[in-house]
């Protein structure tokens, strides 16, 4: 079985280092110091484990092996923040103390001359195995097996098959999928190329999953490549890298010029010639720009033949200096463009010279740029942009010079004002060509831009950017001095404080549009020091409440926020309006402190919830991962979400093979029973999932195939999400808590457009039933085939502007009878 110990580049140098110079001096020993610890599994101590920690800051590792005693001691480690491996034979890949996550895995800091401990539990595991063959039955040997967590993608496990096509990878508990690597050919089990169509596996504490497979058919490639001059070409890298999905596959020219490649998963791939040096490039047909290529079409069962003639080659070379010509400008990058994005790199050397050889004949356009200290970038000769550039032709066996001389520079001071006061904005962020720099008291200045008329960009919260409204000009060795008026967008402005009226600092206030629930995945602005927050509205002028989310770290809890105070129901926040470019003063933020709601989960059906079961107060997008605050639910059922401030909340649940459901088995929040969450204390709501009702059918596009893709369903009165479908040529199956008015929507995979379908306005569903789509003209289609229910009259629908209830516990129907059906 393959490990994947952390090793770096840095613990060799380390490894040299201490080699050459036989002992640290005590100046060194004095910035390092100790990691010891235990390793343990079911109480008892672990011999022979790999231990690596690797700081957080250099990526530098350092090993040590477990005693009998299952103890281990790294001496000599530079101080800082270290993650701790752990690797025990015939167990998963965790960090300690007993977490299989790189990302959550805690640091353990060393302090010069002290000790640390860092002990470790070997957590509870399950193992995947299985065997695959080929179409023939016979076992497929050597293929890379990588086994990967459905919930954290830093969790997982890798093998390859033996001889015999067997495997096997310890993991720990949770929901996995497999794949399967073999020369340019990639699938996931069973059978699929693509990993949104890979099956799911639950592996529990013990339990050992099979998951056997067959590769599927594959395709080969082949060909001569040639010189020029017509002789073989040897030592040709020759790649094919799919268009689509993840086919690759690479191989090396002969002495004849001879490749092939095999083992290539069917589709169009865009073939690349790279020559011995590593960087000149060329793409079949005989084109430099990698967007010129023609595709190559490999198919199951069947051998392409690409042969190719490459290009003639030259050189381009050539010296750069400083503005006075004559003195040479050492170590800069030197880059020879094909295209904007494609190119040949060297340096300069002591005295400015370079050169970059071979390269294929053709046009280049050439770039000077100190990546370091951000001096210069510019192009051949004496140019600002690659637009601007000079081309240049490298002529088959010629010798192409390219000098240059670095542009005078002076320096624009910029300064900034607001269009509807006439004030100085103090904060914003100013550029001139590749110049940068922020303001932070209403001016910045900007060194090293090259000489000439140059477009101003600045960017400030609550204006719009201004980007080419203002040019400046600058002259050599001189300040020239800029200032753009910022036009306003719609914003938001306030300030957060505690109970005693003392301001909050890292707050991040969310503009919400009235009727939307969807919370943020991130935040660009939180208040400062002095509780006071800017927050422009990403959607426009128009009505929003407001969402405050404390750092996690703090005792504060989240809210809507209210015209007085804080709740936990979006329809008693207050209501800001902005029109078009106004500022509005929002309430000020009354932060509570936290509590704690926490219980244990179940399934109606007594089977233990997957892995990827969660608890939140909202639902996100199926494609932007759990959501910000929710939480998992674990093994035991059990979850605690503390980030909550002293209000009542709904709580939504989400777990494979059931219904998206709302706390009291609700299909919408508002229709849903609230938990009353109190400062610093502990509330427990314990919980029986529902399976729901079972919604199945197919749909059809406008040419009669029916898609992969997904279908999206919200409820009518709240526009969140109560089930999300994947459907598989056509056909797709989910869950929701009946009765329901929703809307659907399709996102279609296969259609790169982003123009997805939208469905009929409003179905109301009740009961098990088998729902088919038809394609209604354009991105809209509808139901067909069904006759369906009026529903419940519009006031019958929860409405968001409705008073929050809290509806006793009923019963869902379950679609156990005929008369369950539309």
């Amino acid at each position: 079985m393959r490990g994947t110990p952390l090793r770096r580049v840095g613990l060799m140098l380390l490894a040299v280092v201490v080699t050459t110079l036989g002992m640290t001096t005590p100046a060194q020993a004095a910035d390092t110091g100790t990691i010891t610890g235990k390793i343990t599994y079911n109480g008892s101590p672990v011999a022979d484990v790999a231990v690596s920690v690797t700081n957080y800051d250099t990526g530098e590792s350092l090993d040590a092996t477990t005693d009998g005693a299952g103890r281990y001691t790294i001496n000599g480690v530079p101080t800082g923040s270290y993650r701790v491996q752990v690797n025990a034979e015939g167990h998963p890949e965790q960090y300690a103390p007993n977490t299989p996550s790189w990302v959550s895995a805690p640091f353990y800091a060393v302090n010069a001359g002290g000790t640390t401990t860092a002990d470790a539990t070997l957590i509870p595991f399950g193992t995947i195995t299985g065997r695959l063959t080929a179409s023939t039955g016979t076992g497929a040997s050597y293929v890379s097996v990588s086994v990967t967590s459905t919930t954290d993608w830093s969790i997982g496990g890798w093998d390859d098959t033996d001889w015999y096509g067997y495997y096997a990878v310890p993991v720990p508990v949770g929901e996995f999928t497999v794949q399967f690597v073999s020369a340019g050919a990639s699938q996931y089990a069973y059978g699929e190329r693509e990993s949104r169509q890979a099956e799911t596996f639950t592996v529990a504490a013990g339990q050992s999953v099979t998951v056997d497979d067959t590769l599927l058919p594959t395709g080969s490639a082949s060909g001569t490549v040639l010189t020029a001059g017509g002789q073989p070409a040897t030592g040709v890298t020759v790649d094919f890298a799919a268009l689509s999905g993840g086919g690759y596959g690479s191989a090396v020219t002969d002495a004849a010029g001879g490749y092939r490649l095999d083992s290539l998963a069917p589709g169009q791939y865009r073939v690349s010639f790279t020559l011995p040096d590593g960087q000149a490039v060329m793409y079949h047909p005989r084109v430099l720009d990698m967007d010129r290529a023609q595709p190559v079409t490999v198919v199951a069962g069947q051998l392409v033949d690409v042969d190719q003639t490459l290009l003639p080659t030259g050189a381009v070379v050539g010296r750069l200096t400083e503005a006075n010509g004559t003195t040479g400008v050492a170590g800069a990058t030197v880059e020879a463009h094909y295209a904007l994005d494609q190119s040949l790199a060297t340096y300069t050397d002591a005295n400015g010279y370079y050169r970059i050889e071979p390269v294929f004949a053709g046009s280049y356009r050439v770039n000077f740029r100190d990546y370091a200290d951000h001096r210069f970038n510019q192009w051949a000769t004496g140019r600002v942009s690659y637009e601007t550039a000079n081309v240049f032709a490298v002529a088959a066996g010629a010798t192409r010079w390219v000098n240059d001389k670095l542009l005078a520079t002076g320096s624009v001071k910029v300064t900034a004002k607001d269009a509807t006061t006439g004030a100085a904005v103090p904060r914003f962020r100013a550029q001139v060509l590749s110049e940068y720099g922020y303001a932070v008291s209403g001016a910045v200045t900007l060194s090293n831009v090259a000489v000439g008329t140059h477009p101003v960009r600045v960017d400030a919260d609550g204006y719009e950017a201004s980007e080419g409204v203002v040019s400046v000009t600058v002259t050599a060795g001189q300040q020239a001095v800029v200032t753009v008026v910022l036009n306003r967008v719609a914003t938001i402005l306030g300030k957060v404080v505690d109970a005693a009226g003392a301001p909050v600092a890292g707050v991040c206030v969310d503009p919400i549009p009235v009727g939307r629930f969807a919370l943020p995945e991130g935040c660009g602005n939180w208040s400062d020091a002095a509780g006071n927050y800017l927050r422009p509205l990403r959607n426009g002028a128009g009505s929003y409440h407001l969402f405050a989310i404390p750092d996690r770290d703090g005792p504060y809890g989240a809210q809507w926020v209210g015209a007085t105070g804080g709740t936990g129901d979006p329809r008693q926040a207050a209501v800001i309006t902005a029109a078009d470019r106004q500022w509005v003063t929002a309430p000020t933020i009354k932060l509570d402190r936290a509590g704690t709601i926490t219980g244990t989960v179940t399934s109606e059906t007594g089977q233990p919830l997957d892995a990827r079961a969660r608890v939140g107060v909202y639902v996100p997008h199926p494609g932007l991962g759990a959501g910000y605050g929710h939480v998992r639910i674990g093994n035991d059922g059990r979850y605690s979400t503390d980030f909550l401030g002293p209000y009542q909340w709904a709580l939504v649940f989400e777990a494979e093979g059931h219904a998206t459901q709302w706390s009291g088995a609700a299909n919408n929040r508002f229709s849903a029973r609230t938990i009353k969450v109190n400062s610093d204390a502990v509330t427990t709501y314990n919980y029986t999932m529902q399976v729901g009702s079972l919604v199945q059918g197919t749909i059809k596009l406008d040419d009669g195939s029916g898609p992969d893709g997904r279908f999206l369903v919200s409820h009518s009165a709240t526009g969140e999400f109560v089930a999300v479908g994947e459907t598989v040529e056509g056909k797709y199956q989910l869950r929701m808590i009946m009765p329901a008015p929703v809307t659907f929507a399709f996102e279609n995979h296969a259609d790169g457009s982003g123009q997805n379908l939208t469905g009929t306005s409003r179905i109301y569903v009740q009961g098990y039933v088998t729902l088919n789509f038809c394609p209604a003209g354009g991105l809209r289609f509808e139901v067909c085939g069904t006759r369906l229910p009026a529903g419940p009259r519009a006031q019958e629908t929860p409405s968001p502007s409705a008073s929050p209830t809290a509806p006793p516990r009923r019963t869902v129907p379950m679609g156990d009878r005929p008369a369950d059906r539309l």
